[in-house]
């Protein structure tokens, strides 16, 4: 029982292990999707400098050359980006998507420019320097600003003065009307000088824009564009409703942890899942066919606890249980050994049954014969018809005593027979010597007249005193049966004799005959209670409890019995008994 705990304990903690696994990687692969989106969200709202802060990180300069990883590579193309980036010197030592309009070396000046104003010509442009080891580099990440490019444009094609000429004023309007959005000019001070497009629209901008794009271009609205026209000193700024979709740049590490986790975390439901269906197909089998053995058992099929096809299933060729039903090997084996005792059981209450059947019959013919002669008699003397002589009714009496003497004894040993079975059996334990009595009760059944055709002889092996403690009344009643038993069941001519010896601190007692044996149907049945080994017919008496009786007191005494015989050679009977040993 503890086995089968322990293999259980030990599956389900294994079960339970990969759950938790399970359960542990599903949340970090769900954490690191969340510090994902939050790194998303923080770049959308702090684009540019998010991007570069990422390429800046995962970036490797050294000995002046740059190693950018492909994935970065990838994301810069498909967001429409370019990256450079340029040494100490001002020369470009990586480039990357970069358009042709855009230099290999730069001067301090024009880096001094894109550094204040985030832009280098018609393009928005993120620079950072990178200061770690000994390599210094500045990387620049930039997108072109279509719109800023459209706007310098309108300033040359349609502007005078730094304002819009009047007679493109209609059209400048339509083409601001188209993208949803609205245009300012505002002079250095910040004050509108001229407005085009939906007034409703208008108290969603403030001059104040101007300022911040300034101060902080880094935060530039990637939804408004700015031309600064340096020779009127005059800025144009376009804020548009329909704005173009923001470059993303997504974390690489992160990507790949999440990427990992997410793999693994398939894994283990996978496992988990197998894991689960092994663990229900292994569980399952062993109750199905436990569900087939309790069907066949309420049927009284003991004997067939498993079919063929089940004892395939379950054992192997050698005889050892398969893998899959080991976890319940002691389950198996605590199954057969019920089913045996189950079908054994069955074989002694049929047996039992068909003994108390006999032994019914037995009891009925044993009770109905003297029972017949005493009713008899009592009708004759009843009727009155005849006188009998004083000689008769003397045989008459004589014969009615002895019948009833023997029903009384036959009460006696139901009554005997009953108290050794429940242990109720009151004994007079004292100091006998085995040699005495035996050879006392031997000599009294060949001094018997009526027992003359059997002779009897007694030995006495022993070389010491053999002592025993016993009831003298009952260990005498256990001799006679014994005795009287080889005389019963015995042709004339049959020895029997009795021999006492020691061995092994043990009071040895034998009792031979050479008569005509037993079989083996009755020596498997000799000593049960109301077995009977004759057939019962008019000479034979008795139920069939004495020899159950002779065995049940020598229990009570302590001591053991064996039943050796072969048809046709005789039986042996041996009963031995602990020594008495005076302190």
């Amino acid at each position: 029982m503890k086995s089968i705990k322990r293999k259980i304990a030990l599956q389900f903690t294994m079960q339970f292990f990969i759950v938790s696994v399970f359960v542990f990687c599903l949340f970090l692969f769900l954490l690191f999707l969340l510090v994902h989106y939050l790194v998303i969200d923080e770049m959308k709202r702090n684009f540019p400098v998010g991007a570069i802060d990422l390429i800046v990180s995962e970036t490797d300069v050294s000995n002046g050359v740059a190693t950018v990883p492909s994935d970065l590579q990838k994301q810069i193309k498909e967001n429409n980006m370019w990256l450079q980036i340029v040494d100490k010197e001002g020369n470009v030592i990586y480039s990357i998507a970069a358009p042709a309009e855009l230099p290999n070396t730069y001067t301090a000046p024009e880096l001094i420019k894109i550094e204040e104003t985030n832009r280098f010509k018609t393009f928005h442009v993120q620079a950072q320097i990178d200061t770690m080891f000994n390599d210094t580099s500045l990387f620049l990440l930039g997108y072109e600003d279509h719109f800023a490019k459209k706007l310098e444009e309108w300033a040359n094609e349609f502007g005078t003065n730094g304002v819009l000429t009047p007679e493109f004023t209609a059209e400048i309007e339509k083409k601001v009307s188209d993208i949803d959005g609205y245009l300012h000019i505002m002079d250095k001070n910040g004050n509108i000088i001229q407005a085009i497009g939906d007034q409703n629209n208008m108290d969603n901008f403030s001059p104040l824009d101007v300022l911040k794009s300034k101060v902080s271009p880094e935060k530039e609205d990637p939804s408004i564009s700015i031309y600064h026209d340096p020779i009127h000193n005059q800025t144009w700024m376009l804020y548009r409703l329909k704005s173009e979709k923001q470059p993303i740049m997504q974390p690489i590490m992160i990507k790949k942890m999440i990427l990992v986790l997410l793999v693994f975390c398939l894994i283990v439901l996978l496992m988990s899942i197998g894991f689960s269906a092994w663990n229900a197909f292994r569980y399952g089998q062993p109750l199905l066919l436990f569900i087939g053995w309790m069907e066949r058992m309420e049927q009284g099929l003991y004997e067939e606890v498993l079919t063929k096809k089940e004892r395939k299933k379950v054992f192997k060729k050698n005889g050892k249980i398969r893998m899959r039903y080991r976890l319940y090997e002691e389950v198996i084996n605590t199954f057969y050994l019920m089913a045996e005792k189950l079908d054994r059981s069955d074989k002694e209450r049929q047996l039992l049954e068909k003994t108390r059947e006999e032994w019914m019959t037995g009891i009925s013919h044993d009770l109905r014969t003297p029972l017949s002669t005493i009713q008899g008699y009592g009708h004759l003397l009843e009727s009155g018809q005849y006188e009998w002589t004083k000689e008769e009714l003397q045989e008459m009496g004589e014969t009615i005593r002895e019948k009833g003497t023997y029903m009384v004894q036959l009460a006696t040993d139901f009554t005997l027979a009953f108290q050794l079975k429940n242990s109720t059996l009151p004994l007079s334990m004292k100091k006998l010597d085995l040699v005495k009595i035996v050879q006392e009760q031997v000599l009294k059944f060949a001094n018997d007249v009526t027992m003359q055709h059997v002779s009897f002889t007694f030995m006495d092996k022993t070389e010491e005193i053999t002592n025993i403690m016993a009831d003298q009344k009952w260990f005498e009643r256990m001799l006679d049966n014994f005795l009287y038993n080889a005389v019963k069941h015995n042709p004339a001519g049959t020895e029997v004799s009795a021999i006492v010896k020691q061995r092994n601190q043990q009071a040895i007692l034998i009792i031979t005959d050479n008569g005509i044996g037993i079989d083996e149907e009755t020596k498997d049945h000799f000593f049960d209670r109301y077995y009977r080994g004759t057939n019962t017919d008019e000479t034979t008496e008795g139920a069939g409890l004495g020899m159950s009786i002779a065995k049940a007191i020598v229990e009570a005494h302590q001591g053991e019995i064996q039943l050796e015989s072969t048809v046709g050679k005789g039986t042996t009977i041996t009963i031995s008994f602990p020594l008495y040993h005076t302190n």
